[in-house]
């Protein structure tokens, strides 16, 4: 499944991604296509959009798991658990 990147950065809508940044990391944050609801990704990007593994979202009764690509994703590989200060 295709996410898309959010017009919106401060209010990502369903299904859709945005690129957050700090000083000492970077992570995105997803919008869940089913339910809306937001979670920071856990799992690897590689250089060209596809995320490493399944994706399953973090709301309790909600079925959303499947494998994702982020759409217009040009920010080269991301590592969330090993890319935090």
């Amino acid at each position: 499944m295709m996410f898309h990147h959010a017009a919106n950065p401060k209010k990502p809508q369903k299904g859709e991604w945005v690129l957050v940044t700090g000083k000492d990391f970077r992570s995105v944050m997803l919008s869940c296509p089913v339910c809306g609801g937001l979670a920071a990704l856990d799992h690897d990007v590689d250089t060209v959009w596809w995320v490493t593994t399944g994706v399953q979202c973090a709301r309790d009764g909600c079925p959303f798991h499947e494998r994702i690509a982020l759409e217009d994703w040009d920010h080269g590989a991301l590592h969330p658990l090993s890319e935090k200060g």
